[in-house]
C-alpha cells in the first residue's frame, strides 16, 4: 500500500520537509524522488527544493532543511512524509 499523497489532494504544511515525487517537464519517461518542503517565499505558497540534505532536530522533534524555490521545470506529482530518523543507542 503506497503512503504517497498526491499534490492535489493535500500538501504538507510550510516548512515541513517531505519526500516528494517529480517529473521534469519535457522528461516524463523519467521519475524523480527527492526532499521538498512547501515555502512562503517569492509569493508562496509554493514548492521548494531542499539543498543537500534534511536533518533531524531533537529540540523541536522534527526534520529541518535548507531550501531553494523549485525550478519551473520540475513539477511535484505527490509527497510523503519523511520516516522518524533511526533510535539513538544509549552509552
Amino acid at each position: 500500500m503506497s503512503q504517497w499523497i498526491s499534490v492535489e489532494q493535500d500538501v504538507p504544511k510550510v516548512g515541513q520537509p517531505v519526500w516528494i515525487h517529480i517529473i521534469a517537464r519535457g522528461r516524463a519517461d523519467r521519475d524523480f524522488i527527492g526532499i521538498g518542503m512547501m515555502t512562503t517565499q517569492g509569493g508562496g505558497p509554493q514548492w521548494a527544493d531542499v539543498r543537500d540534505e534534511a536533518w533531524y532536530d531533537d529540540l523541536i522533534g522534527a526534520w529541518r532543511a535548507d531550501m531553494a524555490l523549485a525550478e519551473d521545470n520540475l513539477i511535484p506529482t505527490h509527497w510523503m512524509p519523511l520516516p522518524l530518523p533511526p533510535l539513538k543507542e544509549q552509552a
